[in-house]
């Protein structure tokens, strides 16, 4: 399009019959200004993901991950290295779906569209399917689970805490328990993007309005109470899983106080979420915890539910944990690293 020679009065045909045969064959241009935004819209507009079918490589690829992560250890590891820089090399390990979750998470409330100029051939923007949406919702929850958060014993067995000289730095996962690694802010901080894809300001407010324009869509309300089933509500589990599922609720629900308060989500975006956060206070206090772990869990959640409820303008969420650098992972790499496409080292 941009290089081909024609002759002047032919150019206008002929640049618009390339840009139709790409049409045709399923290619599609959409900004970096659409594509970034973790409130996208385009259900094709994302980076670094595979797949025909987003929902579908998510599921392949958690198996492939949860293979992996099974066979990870020492082997990976050259001889006569510190054993700490197994920590390095299982953190693009443990978080090789965050860049799926992405993709995935732009299907739910999401649009197709493509950029056009009057004349060029049918505008029209298109609300992705509900059912498309409805699976996509439930292939992100699945993420949230201590199955898919858990790391096998053997390797936590494995993981020392470092030597003199080899402290961890930005490229690990977050640990409440040094010198120790920690397993439940892992799994915290892998829960992070899709909490904060699905709890997301501009995403919700197209929830809303497609669930006005269609009534077979799931909505904002919708989608709340399918969080907190799967978080603050889930089936209690045990031993290390319900740690994970304990930190994932808390987790849940101070994602949503920060969205409840922010002044830049629309009105109904905020009262949907304080009926949803006022539905979880009621089952809360009714809730009988098992054992003193979860009578003290469920306890604390509602506690916080109240305080924010009490004084949402001088309640302050807890801080979300640090997740190690995103797109491109690599050594090196990290914020300063470009866009154009840097080869991952792992």
């Amino acid at each position: 399009y941009g290089y081909s020679q024609h002759p002047p009065a032919q150019e206008p045909q002929a640049l618009q019959s390339i840009l139709q045969k790409a049409q045709t064959a399923g290619l599609r241009y959409i900004s970096d200004s659409d594509a970034r935004p973790t409130g996208g819209a385009h259900a094709y507009a994302h980076l670094w993901d595979n797949g025909a079918d987003p929902t579908q490589e998510l599921k392949r690829l958690l198996e492939v991950r949860a293979y992996a992560l099974k066979n990870f250890g020492l082997d990976n590891l050259p001889p006569n290295r510190p054993v700490i820089e197994l920590e390095a090399v299982l953190t693009p390990l443990y978080l090789m779906h965050r860049y799926q979750v992405e993709a995935v998470s732009k299907l739910v409330g999401g649009l197709y569209y493509n950029y056009a100029v009057k004349g060029s051939g049918p505008v029209q923007t298109e609300a992705v399917p509900a059912r498309l949406q409805s699976k996509a919702v439930g292939a992100l929850l699945s993420t949230l689970s201590p199955e898919v958060l858990m790391l096998p014993e053997d390797l936590l067995r494995t993981l020392l805490p470092p030597p003199p000289g080899h402290g961890r730095n930005r490229e690990y996962l977050p640990t409440a328990t040094a010198p120790a690694f920690d397993p439940v802010s892992a799994a915290e901080a892998a829960a992070m993007p899709a909490l904060s894809l699905l709890l997301n300001p501009q995403r919700a407010a197209r929830m809303i309005e497609q669930k006005a324009r269609n009534g077979q869509h799931m909505g904002w309300g919708g989608l709340l109470n399918q969080l907190l089933r799967a978080t603050v509500q889930a089936r209690p589990q045990t031993g290390l899983a319900a740690e994970i599922q304990r930190r994932v609720a808390l987790r849940t629900l101070e994602t949503m106080f920060a969205l409840a308060a922010n002044r830049r989500a629309g009105p109904q975006v905020r009262a949907q979420l304080h009926q949803a956060l006022a539905q979880t206070l009621r089952w809360l206090n009714k809730a009988q915890g098992s054992t003193p772990e979860w009578q003290a869990h469920y306890a604390y959640a509602a506690r916080r539910i109240d305080q924010f409820m009490d004084d949402e303008d001088e309640f302050t969420p807890a801080p979300a944990p640090t997740v190690p650098p995103g797109s491109p992972i690599g050594q090196g790499m990290g914020s300063a690293a470009n866009a154009c496409g840097s080869t991952a080292h792992y």
